[in-house]
């Protein structure tokens, strides 16, 4: 995992496959007006899908871990905790890995990170990371994000 701002987002490119691509892509995104959906950039080895949703508490949401896909979050506007932790399978499972998703959800565990993310940040989550995006520790926020699925 590796959080950032979207200002600083370049340095990390060499990160990424298409790394150059994932960044151009997320400019081009955030700099018009939002419409939700996906947005193909190369096809299965890079798409964005742009989100809107209200947070949720963490009670009640479940982790994903994804096999395939890094996914590079950058908040547009709220703010959410995204919980994080570093190994699948440290919670009990919830849904076993599904390909049509490209993800298994697990139980919030006891023992996790809290990361907080506010309009321009940028979180990287890799493939193996445990990950809740889209909680609140007080109350409901309105979010808008994109997230970028960079295939590995």
């Amino acid at each position: 995992m590796l959080h950032t701002e979207f200002s600083e987002l370049n340095k990390y490119s060499c990160l990424l496959p298409n790394g150059d691509k994932v960044c151009e892509a997320l400019f081009a995104l955030r700099s018009a007006p939002f419409a939700k959906g996906r947005t193909d950039v190369l096809g299965a080895a890079l798409y964005v899908n742009s989100v809107e949703y209200d947070t949720k508490s963490l009670d009640a949401s479940v982790l994903e871990v994804h096999k395939d896909y890094i996914d590079v979050m950058l908040i547009l506007e709220g703010e959410e905790t995204i919980a994080v932790c570093p190994t699948a399978g440290s919670g009990e499972a919830v849904k076993e890995y599904d390909p049509a998703i490209e993800a298994a959800l697990y139980k919030i565990p006891e023992r996790l990170s809290l990361e907080y993310m506010k309009k321009d940040d940028v979180i990287f989550l890799f493939p193996g990371e445990c990950h809740a995006p889209g909680c609140d520790t007080d109350s409901s926020h309105k979010v808008r994000k994109l997230i970028a699925k960079v295939r590995i």
